[in-house]
């Protein structure tokens, strides 16, 4: 149905059918962000969102291993769909949930680990130390 569709319909039909959800997706996520800083920022103040800046490099980082695994993982098991190769497919799919897996459990041992250093790199004092903490557990459980 899908190979149908891409080798019979326009072009820019399939492209805006595809594109629609993917900014509907990026919209969501940057209403999310807005929201998110809103509430940090009304309820711990300068101090609150200046801990929520020190985190943030983390977690773009964390996200970059996401799409490098997904989409990487994504391209070789359409490839390998296509060819008929369901055994490399389903391989493709095995190693990108494992090294998501891995890449996660790394973060969060040395994460834990080396918290107070960690802190200290992205730019925390001893007074924002408690609040970067608390927003680094935070918004791990969210990305969950």
């Amino acid at each position: 149905m899908l190979s149908g569709e891409l080798t019979t319909k326009s072009v820019n039909k399939v492209y805006l059918k595809y594109l629609i959800p993917t900014l509907l997706g990026m919209l969501s996520n940057s209403v999310y962000c807005i929201v998110d800083i809103y509430f940090v920022s009304a309820g711990s103040g300068s101090q609150g969102l200046a801990a929520m800046n020190i985190c943030m490099p983390v977690f773009t980082v964390l996200s970059c291993f996401g799409l490098l695994f997904g989409v990487g993982g994504a391209t070789v098991m359409s490839v390998s769909q296509g060819c008929g190769d369901l055994k490399t497919r389903n391989k493709a799919f095995s190693a990108s949930v494992i090294m998501v897996l891995i890449t996660g459990l790394l973060f969060t041992v040395f994460g834990i680990l080396f918290r107070k250093e960690f802190a200290y790199l992205l730019g925390s004092d001893d007074i924002l130390l408690p609040l970067v903490w608390q927003q680094a557990v935070l918004s791990s459980a969210r990305s969950m």
